[in-house]
């Protein structure tokens, strides 16, 4: 029996190639030799019948048989002493009589007959004619060209069920019968090869593994870490999405991403919140690596997007996360923000976003552009004009920053006339565009000037065969969610059809859903109820939530102690919370765990030093051992953890 998941390959069935010149030969022939086969007993039936179907006597001749062949006379057949009529006197000595057996009648032998002549026709049909083929066939370069497999678990009764409807359905189509040698020997050199790797998520990556796993090909997805940027790509990174299709109220970046991540794995892919680190497209198949695993695929889907750029000013360095971000929906809700003057550089859609958002923080925010105009679409131009709490500076450059320990204002120059000036500010935030995530890949597929993956006009192909594109990767003029959207769905699309032209496809049942981590997936209900207080903490259990809980467990616990500081809006919180709730849950006897809600705690937080979200901070025996800051590997925690318990 073949294990579940085992592979059946199918060639073409012989009888397609029987024509109807064939068939009426075939049938003529074994019409003929029926008939002669049916004249031939009939003929010898007439010497041993008797009416009314009389039983007869075989007699055995023993010493006078001799004689009577001497003699050339007939030998006596004695009749059976039951028959009344015709009677046979029964004295002769040199004979032994012997009732043996009955033999049928006339009637039915011409039945049998009829039955030989049918079966004749049907052997020669079914086995005569394919034969003639097989030899015919057998030395053609293109008799058994390569075809798909179809991946059928066994253990479904209704996958056998369908593939043995297909195989003897009748149609014209080439169904074929199993060949289970080829297929089993198919199914071993497939099985560690995926159909199509994705690397990359967002809007792109997401769509692509949508349309891919819809089309039973199984995508595996590497999400990415941090070369990326974060998991779910630049909208995890933005608040309001006005222009989706489909969301007339709206809808935050990381919740539009989590329920786009939630279909895809709904619906079969693979996915690993990793990142890619090695890629060789000049072999077949593919190879993709990971820090925890290697894939090998047929087609690659390249999704990972781009990232914020820096204005790498003299003093970012020192002011990175002490007042200079790229990412207000993360750490705008931080309170070293709250009450103050902040900035927000750039003049387009992303800058004129974070600088609305940021009013909800700030008491006021400078939209500083480097031009005499914005590049923002109208309504989002229109709606940073007549904000009250927003001004916008045209013809200004931002020179340098200063302070001491944080931010406390930036140098300023005129583009036009060079005139300088400083602006005091507590926060600055950049919306100056962004980078091509294509350092990976490179020296492998052709780039254009500015890093972008060059694609054929007007599809997802590169330069490599199998090897598309989608997303910010290979558009440096539209950059929407929905434009990214769309060139997944036409990468996925033209995987599929590359992967049937070249004979690669795997195909396998449909249904299958692989179990992953979404964004915005939370820890367990029994792992984190809510805010714990007198009456519900337990310092039994590993994960808590709330500054209750964080000052009991600080005084009180000897485990080490794992602080997860998030915020509401913040997209790699939802990605964290997850994954890191997961690692601690392999170390449950010996940490805890606590959850802690910026907004809702700021003087905890502000207390701690926190200065953007997500951030953990370690602490044993009420000493702090260690931070960080970001969305991280699991071996990352889990190296820190295992230092420090």
């Amino acid at each position: 029996m073949m294990a579940p998941g085992a592979s059946y390959g199918c060639h073409q069935s012989p009888r397609k190639q029987m024509t109807n010149g064939h068939l009426i030969t075939g049938l003529l022939g074994t019409c003929i030799c029926g008939w002669l086969v049916f004249a031939a007993t009939e003929q010898l039936h007439g010497h041993s019948s008797l009416h009314g179907g009389a039983h007869v006597t075989i007699a055995k001749v023993h010493q006078s048989v001799q004689a009577h062949q001497g003699a050339r006379q007939p030998i006596p057949i004695p009749r059976s002493p039951s028959l009344a009529t015709n009677p046979v006197s029964m004295g002769d000595p040199n004979i032994e009589e012997e009732q043996i057996d009955t033999l049928p009648s006339s009637s039915t032998l011409r039945h049998l007959g009829i039955i030989f002549t049918a079966a004749a026709t049907s052997a020669f049909l079914f086995a005569v004619r394919p034969w003639q083929w097989w030899r015919k066939q057998r030395n053609s370069p293109h008799a058994f060209p390569r075809l798909n497999h179809v991946q059928v678990d066994t253990s479904n009764p209704m996958h056998i069920h369908n593939l043995l409807r297909q195989l003897f359905s009748g149609t014209d189509e080439p169904q074929g019968t199993p060949s289970l040698g080829w297929a089993m020997q198919a199914a071993a050199a497939d099985a560690d090869v995926a159909n199509v790797v994705i690397v990359g998520s967002g809007p792109a990556g997401f769509t692509a593994a949508i349309y891919a796993a819809r089309a039973n090909l199984r995508p595996v997805l590497f999400e990415g870490y941090q070369a990326g940027g974060v998991p779910g790509g630049q909208l995890m990174l933005t608040t309001e999405v006005e222009n989706f299709p489909g969301f007339p109220e709206g809808i935050t970046g990381p919740e539009l991403m989590e329920r786009m991540r939630k279909q895809a794995v709904r619906w079969g892919t693979q996915m690993h919140t990793e990142d890619v680190e090695y890629m060789d497209l000049s072999q077949r198949p593919f190879v993709i690596r990971s820090a925890e695993r290697e894939v090998k695929a047929h087609a690659v889907i390249l999704a990972t997007g781009a990232t914020a750029k820096r204005l790498k000013l003299p003093s970012e360095e020192k002011f990175w996360n002490y007042g200079i971000s790229a990412c207000a929906i993360c750490d705008g809700a931080s309170p070293i923000f709250k009450g103050k003057e902040l900035a927000v550089v750039g003049g387009g859609d992303t800058a004129v976003e974070e600088a609305v958002y940021l009013t909800k923080y700030g008491s006021h925010v400078h939209l500083l552009v480097r031009r005499d105009a914005l590049r923002a679409s109208k309504a989002m131009a229109d709606r940073a004009s007549n904000h009250r709490n927003i001004t916008i500076h045209y013809n200004t450059a931002v020179e340098d920053a200063y302070g001491d320990s944080t931010l406390a204002g930036l140098h300023l120059k005129n583009t036009v006339t060079g005139e300088t000036r400083d602006l005091p500010v507590g926060g600055l935030f950049y919306g100056i565009g962004h980078t091509p995530n294509s350092k990976v890949f490179k020296d492998q597929v052709a780039l254009d000037h500015e890093g972008y993956v060059a694609v054929k006009p007007g599809s997802c192909e590169t330069n490599v065969e199998g090897v598309f594109a989608a997303g910010d990767l290979q558009d440096h003029e539209w950059r929407q969610a929905i434009t990214a959207a769309g060139s997944g769905c036409m990468a996925a699309l033209s995987t599929e059809r590359y992967l049937v032209r070249s004979g690669l496809l795997i195909e396998y049942a449909p249904g299958a859903v692989v179990e992953g981590e979404a964004p915005g997936e939370t820890a367990a209900p029994e792992k984190l109820l809510g805010k714990e207080n007198e009456s519900n903490f337990d310092i039994a259990q590993t994960q808590h939530v709330g500054e209750f809980a964080l000052r009991k467990l600080y005084h009180e616990s000897d485990r080490l102690l794992g602080v997860l500081y998030t915020s509401p809006s913040c997209g790699p919180c939802r990605v964290l919370k997850p994954i890191f709730s997961k690692v601690v849950d392999e170390y449950s006897s010996k940490m805890h765990f606590v959850l802690i809600d910026i907004e809702e705690s700021p003087e905890i937080a502000e207390a701690a030093g926190v200065n953007g979200t997500p951030t953990i901070q370690f602490f044993k025996k009420k000493a702090k051992v260690g931070e960080m800051g970001g969305v991280k590997m699991k071996k990352d925690y889990r190296e820190f953890i295992e230092q420090h318990i």
